[in-house]
């Protein structure tokens, strides 16, 4: 996967009746608050990140909600082709740096890289562990999303488009990245009779498009363990 920098920057602003995040997401209170919604008129401001401007430096007086563009165009160099779901799920299994079961016990947005973008921490417990246990030390889970919300001065602060889960939740993550414990994917298996995709908090529509449609966490566990083995 090739990465390409967006190099212009734009300011847009409007008002939408959105599912509003309705509690601050600050690093102590831990952002599975913010899976509380409400209904109600916000006032957005849309801004690109920029490598050499905080986003507290960005942010205006009048603003509730800031929401930050992706960085990325992200170009996939890869062609896999129309991959069959038994496909997708064989290379996923193959090219993953670790998968397990975990129990979700906090959920952490920091600033990160100057404070010009939000990253989420998800750390918990390892209830099974599905491919390379050293990826989960000491039956513990760590791993990063490269998006967030968070509370920033008086600002609610978006950025990108990231998975909303609660603590507690259970979930099948997919790791890659080695030791810098990237998640690749997240489902949440919180109901064992299927593996779900989590709703996403954002402006982009993201569909992770994962190979466990129609299965079971025993099902899916049960196709990785055979991928694996080939």
């Amino acid at each position: 996967m090739r990465l390409t920098t967006i190099g212009s920057f734009s300011i847009g602003c409007g008002f939408a009746l959105i599912l509003a995040i309705g509690a601050t997401a600050d690093p102590s209170a831990g952002a599975e608050d913010s899976t509380r919604w409400i209904a109600r008129e916000q006032k957005i401001r849309e801004i690109r990140p920029k490598r050499d401007l905080p986003i507290p430096a960005q942010l205006l007086p009048s603003d509730e909600v800031v929401y930050i563009l992706s960085r990325w165009a992200i170009v996939d160099t890869v062609d896999f082709g129309l991959e069959t779901p038994a496909q997708k799920l064989a290379r996923v299994a193959r090219d993953a740096d670790g998968i397990a079961v975990v129990e979700i016990e906090s959920i952490t947005p920091r600033l990160v890289e100057n404070d010009t973008w939000v990253r989420t921490t998800f750390e918990g417990t390892v209830k099974q562990v599905i491919k390379a246990p050293a990826s989960f030390p000491n039956g513990r889970f760590q791993g990063h999303y490269d998006s967030g919300v968070m509370q920033v001065k008086h600002v609610e602060v978006r950025a990108g488009a990231w998975p909303i889960l609660k603590r507690g939740s259970r979930c099948l993550v997919i790791m890659t990245g080695g030791a810098e414990n990237w998640i690749w994917y997240i489902f949440d298996v919180t109901d064992q009779r299927r593996v779900a995709d989590p709703e996403f908090g954002g402006h982009v529509d993201v569909n992770q498009a994962g190979p466990f449609k129609g299965l079971s966490l025993a099902q899916a566990v049960r196709e990785l363990r055979k991928a694996i083995a080939k």
